[in-house]
């Protein structure tokens, strides 16, 4: 977002983008609220697929998943 005279400006769908990082099951033991977390998660990731907003997913170490 842009800063002009100490306001934020307006979150809009054509300057905005959507980021979702690190989502693995295998973390769900040691995150409150892990199941909220995804519902929550799918509904923003709906809503900017509705809005054609950039999305990116990101995952830490994804080599790492299969050993």
């Amino acid at each position: 977002m842009a800063v002009a005279a100490g306001k934020l400006a307006k979150a809009l769908p054509k300057n905005s983008a959507l980021l979702l990082c690190d989502m693995q099951e295998k973390f769900r033991p040691m995150i409150s609220y892990y199941p909220q977390i995804i519902q929550t998660s799918a509904r923003l990731l709906q809503a900017a697929k509705m809005l054609e907003m950039p999305v990116v997913v990101t995952e830490q170490y994804p080599e790492g998943k299969y050993k």
